[in-house]
Parts: structure tokens; sequence; C-alpha cells
């Protein structure tokens, strides 16, 4: 029985590959995106209720700066990496608030520390 989806030559065997390769490229690209957008609405929440109340206490804590920070490093590289073509490395060139003699905001971190005052 004949089945159009087994490859019978090796030149459509790396064909059937790439093609596979490719529906799965364009979903590691929807996760990630599915990602940025929970961390992004997740962000938003902390900053909207640092408006509305005391946060101080809770944002103090050691555990909470401590992966705030980290998170803060991620998102960095990430995004040095997607709007500057940069490739994340451990060292300098990546997580600091300074690139290439400008300034990129600071990130998250940054505006945490900005609203708090």
């Amino acid at each position: 029985m004949y089945n159009e989806n087994v490859p019978t030559s090796a030149s459509q065997e790396n064909n059937f590959s790439e093609k596979d390769d490719h529906k799965d490229d364009h979903s590691d690209a929807r996760m990630s995106a599915t990602n940025l957008r929970a961390i992004h609405d997740k962000s938003c929440k902390i900053v909207e209720m640092m408006d509305k109340m005391d946060m101080d206490e809770k944002l103090s804590k050691s555990w909470v700066q401590s992966k705030l920070t980290l998170a803060d490093d991620y998102l960095t590289a990430i995004h040095d990496y997607i709007v500057f073509d940069k490739e994340a490395a451990d060292s300098d060139e990546h997580g600091g608030d300074k690139m290439s003699g400008g300034d990129m905001g600071g990130g998250f971190i940054i505006s945490v520390e900005k609203k708090l005052g």
C-alpha cells in the first residue's frame, strides 16, 4: 500500500525533515510569544498593585528580590538578542542597563525601584 507521507528517496527524506523542523520552529516561536505575553501580564498586574497599595514589605523580601533580579537578567538577555541581535554571554555584555553607551531603560527591576522611589 502506498503512503504519500513516507519518503521514497534520500532527497525526499531531507525535504520531509526540513518541513518538520519548520513546523517545530513555528510552534516554538508561538510558545515563546505566549510566555512573553504571560510575563507581561503578570508584570503589569504587579505594577498596578504597587500603584494602589504599599508593597514595600513584600518587595523587600530577599527571595522576591532574588527572583526579580534573575527575571530581569534573563529578560534583558532576551531583549538584547532580539532587539540588538546580540547573543547572550556570561559576561557584562548582557544583563546590564547600559549597552553601547546608551540607556536601555533598565528593565523591570529599575521600573519597580522607580515606583518605590
